[in-house]
C-alpha cells in the first residue's frame, strides 16, 4: 500500500513540476510575440514617415508642374 501512495505523489509531484514548467514557457513565448509585435510596429513607424515625407514630395512636384 505505501509502494502506491508513494507513487501517485510521486506523479502528482512531477504532474505539478511539468505544468508549472509549461505555464512558465507560456508566460515567455507570450513576452517575446509582443516583443516582435513591438519591433514590427517600430520598424513600420519608422519606414512610414520616410514614405509619407517621399509622397509629399511628388506631390509638390506633380503640383508644380501640372
Amino acid at each position: 500500500m505505501i509502494a502506491v501512495t508513494s507513487i501517485l505523489f510521486n506523479f502528482v509531484r512531477m504532474f505539478k513540476r511539468g505544468h508549472e514548467d509549461n505555464v512558465k514557457q507560456v508566460e515567455l513565448e507570450k513576452k517575446k510575440a509582443e516583443k516582435d509585435a513591438k519591433d514590427a510596429e517600430r520598424e513600420r513607424s519608422k519606414a512610414s514617415p520616410a514614405r509619407n515625407d517621399s509622397e509629399t514630395v511628388l506631390r509638390q512636384l506633380k503640383a508644380r508642374v501640372g
